[in-house]
């Protein structure tokens, strides 16, 4: 009992619920809100002083503000020339004393034909307006002006500003070189008034040139394009043509002619079935025979590339021509391609002074162009022994039925089968089955004997005319039995001297071939019939 008392004694009484709650009442008191409320206070106090303390900080450290700078531009241009564009009814442009040409305005007839136009609704009026040139040149009827060009000439009998007055009434103009000006301008109005620009020496630094108008002494300066325009030759004025865009890669027909040379003409075989090789062009001058494929394609390449540089001048007769070698021309190309597109140049004689170009013509209107010379070197490979194919007796073998070879003791025969036959991917095929003296022959090896057959490169040209027929009796032919026709395709070896053959074909012996050339083809057939020949790598050579 006395320690239960004891232990009452010494626990700690706890807070009741209702001294607890009478507690969190007295701490909500007057005096405790007063108390938080002034600790609110001062620290908003706090922040806000040093906000406002940062402020006049920062605004005393900072440098005290400048002026606004004021531009030191002045514009210096002045307006030496003002009127319309339509006021002006010719130019004469002078260099070094000497009238260049002189410019006729359109303009003011134009603008009326425009207007009346206008009034009518005529739409074909309209255009034919529209259409009138805005300058013409004096005296030369003929000459087709570049509106534009002209143009930056002509502005300036109507609008010239100069970058600055130089000097105002200058005393002495010779250091100006306006004594004797390089270009005079002289402009007349269609009110009869007229007026001269007169274009000095450069100045020394910039790229301005000394001006004057009438005969005043005040002293400008102009931009050099005023002086460079002006300076600039006739030919610079003329409109240029724009060529024909042939197509290379799909030519039909190209004709060339040069003088003291053979003319070379090379058309497209329009019909595959009637193409005896794989080639679908075909030389028909001065002989008919096939042509390389890449060496034809740089003809065409080359003759759809030519282009024109300047204006050179214009002709009205024949003697005209003559002057710039027109009459009996260098060269003369004709083209004609797949879109029917065409083009007809003439090429005429070195430029003088200046021979890397050349006088051409492109049109019937007899104004005369240049052209760089080395845009014709393609001139110097179009002749027959360039172009046409090495080959002598290329024959497409799709193109075959059966082929001979004829020698004075023997005949080596092979035939060729041909049947449409449709593969797995459904594409269409000719199916060909060989056989060699009449027994059926391996695809490899007959295919490797064919390519020796056709094989034989000739090795030069016939170069005499006289000898383009020889006759005599062949002493090794070779004849193709065609698919598409009945008449065989005969190449002949004639006997011409110790070292070669000449090879006939269609009655026409064009060519020269080495004697061994053609003896490895017959040593290769008798080997082929012997059972000794099993491919390309026992072809005879010697």
């Amino acid at each position: 009992m006395q320690n239960n008392d004891q232990n009452e004694r010494v626990r700690p009484k706890l807070a009741s619920a209702a001294d607890l709650k009478g507690g969190k009442a007295r701490d909500k008191g007057p005096r405790s809100l007063r108390k938080k409320w002034i600790a609110t206070i001062v620290c908003l106090a706090i922040v806000l002083g040093a906000v406002i303390g940062g402020y006049f900080v920062t605004k005393s450290l900072a440098p005290e503000p400048e002026e606004e700078p004021q531009s030191t531009y002045t514009d210096e241009t002045v307006r030496i020339v003002e009127k319309q564009r339509a006021d002006m009814d010719r130019m004469t442009v002078i260099v070094d004393g000497e009238e260049r040409y002189t410019l006729l305005s359109n303009i003011a007839a134009k603008t009326a034909a425009q207007e009346a136009a206008a009034k009518t609704d005529d739409t074909a009026d309209d255009d034919a307006a529209k259409a009138l040139a805005d300058y013409f040149v004096d005296g030369m009827p003929y000459f087709t002006v570049n509106s534009s060009a002209a143009g930056q000439v002509a502005v300036y009998s109507y609008s010239l500003t100069a970058s600055k007055l130089i000097e105002e009434n200058a005393a002495d103009l010779e250091p100006y070189g306006l004594t004797e000006p390089e270009v005079r301008l002289r402009s007349v109005y269609h009110d009869g008034s007229e007026m001269t620009v007169n274009i000095g020496g450069k100045v020394a630094a910039g790229n301005y040139y000394y001006a004057s108008v009438d005969d005043s002494h005040d002293v400008y300066m102009v931009y050099r394009t005023v002086h460079d325009s002006c300076v600039a030759p006739l030919s610079s004025l003329h409109v240029l043509p724009t060529l024909a865009t042939i197509d290379s890669e799909n030519m039909r027909d190209i004709t060339v002619e040069q003088r003291g040379r053979e003319t070379v003409q090379m058309q497209y075989l329009e019909s595959s079935e009637d193409r005896i090789s794989i080639s679908v062009m075909r030389l028909v001058q001065p002989i008919e025979y096939d042509v390389h494929s890449e060496r034809s394609a740089e003809i065409f390449t080359g003759a759809a590339s030519i282009a024109i540089t300047e204006y050179a001048g214009h002709f009205e007769d024949e003697a005209g021509k003559a002057e710039f070698g027109l009459a009996e021309p260098f060269a003369e190309i004709s083209m004609l391609d797949g879109n029917d597109v065409s083009a007809h140049y003439v090429i005429g004689d070195p430029v003088p002074g200046n021979e890397g170009f050349r006088y051409i013509t492109v049109d019937d209107s007899g104004d005369v162009y240049t052209v760089d010379a080395t845009l014709l070197a393609f001139l110097n490979n179009t002749n027959v022994s360039y172009l046409v194919d090495q080959f002598a007796n290329l024959v497409y073998i799709k193109r075959v039925n059966a082929f001979e070879i004829t020698t004075a003791d023997t005949t080596y025969s092979a035939t060729i089968e041909h049947e449409p036959e449709v593969t797995e991917q459904g594409v269409e095929r000719d199916k060909q089955t060989y056989y060699y003296e009449g027994q059926l022959a391996n695809e490899d090896i007959f295919r490797d004997f064919y390519q020796v057959v056709i094989g034989t490169l000739f090795d030069k040209r016939i170069e005499d005319p006289a000898e383009y027929h020889l006759e005599g009796d062949a002493v090794v032919t070779v004849t193709y039995h065609m698919t598409y026709t009945d008449e065989p395709f005969v190449v002949e070896y004639v006997d011409y001297d110790r070292d070669y053959y000449a090879i006939r074909r269609d009655g026409t012996t064009l060519f020269l071939i080495r004697k061994e050339k053609v003896q490895e083809m017959v040593d290769t057939a008798e080997l082929y019939r012997k059972g000794e020949y099993f491919g390309a790598d026992d072809t005879v050579t010697y």
